[in-house]
C-alpha cells in the first residue's frame, strides 16, 4: 500500500512541478510583452525625464518578472503539496482510524490559529 502511494506521489509532484513551471513561464511572458507595450506607448516626454533612463525601465521590466516567476515557482509548488499532504493524511487517518484522526485534526488546527 505504501509503495503505491509513494508511487502516485512522485508521478504527483512531477505534474505539478511541469505545470506550474509551464504556467509560470506563460504568465511571466505575458507580463513582460505588456509592461514592453506600455512602455512603448509613452510620449516622447516620458523618456525625457531622469527617473525614466532606459537602464532604469529595462531593470523594472527584468525585475517583476523576476518577482512573479518567483511567485508561479517553487513557492507555489510548496504550498499545493503541503496541502494536499495534509489533506490526503487526514482523510487516510479518518479512514484507517478515526479516533487518532479527530486527535491529530484538532492539534493541526490549534498549530494554524498558534500562527
Amino acid at each position: 500500500m505504501m509503495l503505491y502511494v509513494g508511487l502516485v506521489n512522485f508521478v504527483s509532484v512531477f505534474v505539478l512541478q511541469f505545470a506550474t513551471a509551464m504556467a509560470g513561464a506563460g504568465i511571466t511572458k505575458r507580463i513582460r510583452e505588456q509592461s514592453y507595450a506600455a512602455i512603448l506607448r509613452m510620449e516622447m516626454a516620458f523618456f525625457d525625464k531622469p527617473e525614466n533612463s532606459p537602464g532604469r525601465l529595462s531593470t523594472v521590466l527584468s525585475k517583476s518578472a523576476q518577482h512573479i516567476s518567483q511567485i508561479c515557482g517553487g513557492n507555489l509548488v510548496t504550498i499545493l503539496q503541503l496541502t494536499a499532504t495534509v489533506g490526503v493524511s487526514l482523510v487516510w487517518g479518518f479512514v484507517e482510524n478515526w479516533r487518532v484522526a479527530f486527535v491529530s485534526g484538532w492539534c493541526f488546527v490549534c498549530e494554524i490559529v498558534k500562527f
